[in-house]
């Protein structure tokens, strides 16, 4: 069973360190935040077996929460005199870190681990009939919102022409491409070696193909093969699939895989017309979807039978990276 433990601490590089080693470790599940607010979001939802919290984030109320073990993590050692609850010297080599916290969450485990919050990896497409909807960028703002509550989340790009380094670092070595042509020779691939991190938002990722030609590599197949190697383990809360707008296949594959459908539609009439006419000829997918509107201006067209959990707003020049964390941190998405 997998041990749910929760970081928060103000210091990112300190918190990312931490989270990267036992996240690199099966036995973890790791959630990190940065601020008191968040926290208590994520436990007035969620249990949690460990928690490490330093004192500046740390309540009293954090104990009526489902928290099994709390800990604080403390700068100075002659610090763990003065609080009474469990506490460590932050800085230390990381495998005495995780020796202590095991040995206190073993006290306090009296029972056998209950089961995980999480029911295995959440698969959410995005997707829209309509071009130039600004559908990546919504997609890649669903990703930061759910990694800054706490979420292991992963973005995979299937779009024919891929702008992931609009928004992450990409590169040639390690891209989409690698992953495609081990599947396609049967080889056992490591994605961990593979994928990239944004170090902001601690978000999984493939750089893009490495040439248009390479579309021809992604098939049915190979692409449930992907999607199966991204849930195993149960390495990821959330997959984040930014779908091509084209319906192919692997688009129809896609949309019937998933967990939850996100279609990005725009604030014209012209656009709301065609959204409706191509979800009422797709009421199969209509139970598990939601709408994001991109772009919106005070006249937009609403579609009636499908819940809308964003209303994004003109954003101005920004980059496209910079626009979706203004749009995570203005919460113009609901999730």
């Amino acid at each position: 069973m997998r041990i749910d433990l929760v970081i928060a601490d103000e210091d990112n590089n300190y918190r990312g360190r931490i989270a990267g080693y036992l996240s690199s470790e099966n036995e973890y599940r790791v959630s990190q935040f940065s601020k008191a607010n968040e926290l208590i979001a994520y436990l007035e939802k969620y249990r949690c077996d460990i928690l490490l919290v330093t004192p500046e984030i740390y309540t009293e109320k954090l104990a009526t929460y489902d928290v099994r073990t709390i800990i604080l993590l403390l700068e100075d050692e002659q610090e763990r005199l003065v609080y009474g609850t469990s506490s460590i010297y932050k800085y230390q080599s990381i495998t005495n870190i995780e020796k202590y916290i095991l040995e206190e969450d073993t006290k306090n485990s009296t029972t056998a681990r209950p089961k995980s919050h999480y029911a295995g990896t959440k698969i959410i497409s995005v997707y829209s009939p309509i071009g130039g909807v600004g559908k990546t960028t919504v997609a890649v703002s669903l990703a930061m919102q759910y990694a800054r509550l706490g979420r292991r989340v992963f973005y995979l790009n299937l779009e024919e022409i891929a702008s992931t380094e609009s928004y992450f670092r990409v590169s040639e070595n390690n891209s989409l491409t690698k992953v495609l042509e081990s599947l396609a020779m049967e080889q056992t691939v490591d994605l961990n070696e593979i994928k990239q991190m944004d170090d902001e938002y601690n978000i999984g990722y493939f750089s893009p193909l490495k040439q248009l030609a390479d579309n021809s590599l992604i098939t049915v197949e190979k692409l449930i093969m992907l999607l199966h190697r991204l849930k195993e383990f149960d390495m990821y809360d959330i997959l984040i699939i930014d779908t091509n707008s084209r319906m192919s296949d692997i688009t129809k594959c896609l949309l019937g895989e998933c967990s939850e459908i996100v279609f990005v539609g725009a604030s014209t009439e012209n656009a709301s017309l065609k959204m409706a006419k191509w979800l009422a000829e797709a009421q199969e997918v209509v139970k598990k979807a939601f709408i994001i509107y991109n772009n919106v201006d005070s006249n937009i067209s609403m579609i009636d039978n499908i819940m809308a959990i964003g209303r994004i707003p003109k954003l101005g020049d920004n980059s496209e990276r910079e626009k979706c964390k203004q749009i995570v941190n203005q919460e113009y998405i609901r999730i």
